[in-house]
C-alpha cells in the first residue's frame, strides 16, 4: 500500500487544534502554529507544529488581529476608549511594546517583510438594511 500524501499534495486533513481554533498562521522558523481560541474568544495561542499542548501566548486581540514575523508578534489590543493600539511582543525580550494607538477598531493586520509598513483594516463604519420581499411564492 503506498504511503499517504501529505495533505498540501492532496491527502487527508490533519487536526492541528483541539480546543478550537481561528485565524491561524505558521511561524517564520515553521516550529509553532499560532492562532485566535475564536471569533469571540480573541486570544492568541501557539501549538508545536509536531504536537504537543497549546500555550497562550496573549490573552486577547483586537478583532483577532495579528501578525507573525521572525523577531515576535505585531497585534490588536484594544483600549476601553475604543481605540486600538497596534503592539509588538519581542520573541527575544518577551516585552509588549505599542507601535502605534489607532482610533477605530479593525479586523486584519498585516506587516510589510521588510517590517516598514503595517496595513490595517480599521472600521469606519457598519451596519446593514433590512428588506422586505413581497411576492416570493
Amino acid at each position: 500500500m503506498p504511503e499517504a500524501s501529505p495533505p498540501a499534495e492532496g491527502g487527508a486533513a490533519v487536526q492541528v487544534t483541539k480546543k478550537g481554533g481561528y485565524v491561524a498562521f505558521e511561524s517564520a522558523d515553521g516550529e509553532f502554529v499560532y492562532h485566535a481560541k475564536g471569533l469571540f474568544d480573541t486570544s492568541l495561542w501557539r501549538r508545536p507544529v509536531g504536537g504537543g499542548e497549546e500555550t497562550e501566548v496573549l490573552p486577547s486581540l483586537t478583532g483577532n488581529a495579528f501578525a507573525l514575523v521572525s523577531k515576535g508578534i505585531y497585534f490588536g489590543d484594544p483600549n476601553s476608549d475604543g481605540s486600538t493600539s497596534i503592539r509588538f511582543l519581542s520573541f527575544t525580550t518577551g516585552k509588549v511594546m505599542t507601535v502605534i494607538t489607532i482610533k477605530r477598531q479593525g479586523y486584519g493586520l498585516s506587516i510589510s517583510p521588510d517590517e516598514k509598513y503595517i496595513l490595517y483594516t480599521q472600521v469606519n463604519q457598519g451596519g446593514s438594511n433590512l428588506m422586505l420581499v413581497e411576492n416570493f411564492r
